[in-house]
């Protein structure tokens, strides 16, 4: 730490020991619950969920934020020395690059492009594009297995060892891989890898290769977006009007009166009365004096309104043989012919 003890408080030293003590040991400790031990009392209060440290110490704190731990104080007594702790360690110029920063340069400094010689040498060892040469050469196609290549023959031509098609270069199936591979650098989309590959190169059902390429990668299929949630199946119609209905409040209007709305899912048949309270006991009073008139439907679509859920509502429609069908909370659209009716 000889960066910071030019001026460093000891709280702010005692915080870094135990930042670098997490990312020295982070392959044993990530992805585990676990408990760090320091006989730094204010660490426990600095690193507790509820801190507000200085903005040098937050820094620290988010470094650490992929680690699930608690820390526990342990008085100094008690807190035996080990060598990790107490081992003179000599200085080592690179010890401030960090361990990752090795890593990203390597992955730079790596080279992924595919030489043209190369390209060259699997086009004169592969079968199918020989074929092609020759009948570019002689002009007469011949061979079935290039049939591909025939429809389009104006558009071939040869360039060198190539075969190109316009500004393109055709490539050989040896490398197709390895291009795919280049062109997915990144996990672009479908699109954007098919623009990437379409601008240089091509080989016949290069589409259906690079759609399949991105179906099967499994970084794709983790980090890429949901499915679409399926669509709202359209619920079936009884045969017979006043089988299933559904029914809703409305309100408060105006006037601080409520609309209670009941329809008929064969008929569009509603009713509406008007009432001023909206308790359990009245709901089943208006109800009772409905059912009374046009008889006892088998269900009853509703929301997850408290009147519809009191024990006092459920004990009639249970007595009366009604089955209720709950809507999902939040989501009206299930209980879709009433609240169209309520517009």
């Amino acid at each position: 730490f000889d960066f910071y003890r030019a001026a460093i408080l000891p709280d702010r030293e005692e915080s870094l020991a135990l930042v670098w003590a997490v990312e020295r040991f982070a392959h044993y400790l990530i992805g585990r619950t676990f408990e760090l031990e320091t006989d730094h009392k204010p660490l426990e209060a600095i690193f507790s969920p509820t801190s507000r440290p200085c903005l040098r110490i937050e820094r620290w704190i988010l470094r650490l934020q992929s680690f699930r731990f608690r820390v526990v104080y342990r008085k100094g007594s008690s807190n035996i020395a080990d060598s990790l702790s107490r081992l003179t360690v000599h200085s080592n110029d690179n010890e401030d690059i960090d361990p990752d920063e090795k890593f990203l340069i390597l992955t730079v400094l790596e080279s992924t492009a595919i030489d043209i010689s190369e390209i060259e040498d699997a086009t004169i060892h592969d079968q199918e594009l020989t074929l092609v040469k020759d009948s570019l050469r002689s002009g007469i196609w011949k061979y079935p297995e290039i049939k591909v290549y025939e429809t389009f023959q104006n558009e071939l031509g040869l360039v060198g060892e190539l075969v190109v098609r316009g500004n393109k270069m055709i490539v050989p199936s040896s490398l197709r891989r390895r291009f795919l591979e280049l062109g997915h650098e990144g996990h672009p989309g479908e699109s954007g890898m098919k623009r990437r590959l379409r601008d240089r190169v091509w080989w016949p059902g290069m589409d259906k290769v690079i759609k399949k390429w991105i179906t099967d990668c499994e970084g794709c299929r983790l980090t890429g977006l949901p499915q679409k949630p399926e669509a709202m199946q359209r619920r079936p119609l009884p045969l017979e009007a006043w089988v299933d209905v559904a029914i809703d409040f409305l309100g408060p209007l105006p006037s601080g009166e409520y609309l209670f709305v009941i329809v008929d899912y064969f008929s569009r048949y509603k009713e509406v009365e008007i009432m001023t309270k909206i308790t359990a006991k009245d709901t089943v009073d208006r109800l009772r004096a409905i059912f009374k008139r046009l008889g006892f439907p088998r269900t009853i679509s509703l929301d997850n309104a408290k009147q519809f859920l009191s024990w006092e509502f459920r004990d009639y429609c249970r007595g009366c043989g009604i089955t209720l069908n709950y809507t999902t909370p939040y989501f009206p659209q299930q209980n879709g012919e009433v609240e169209r009716q309520n517009r």
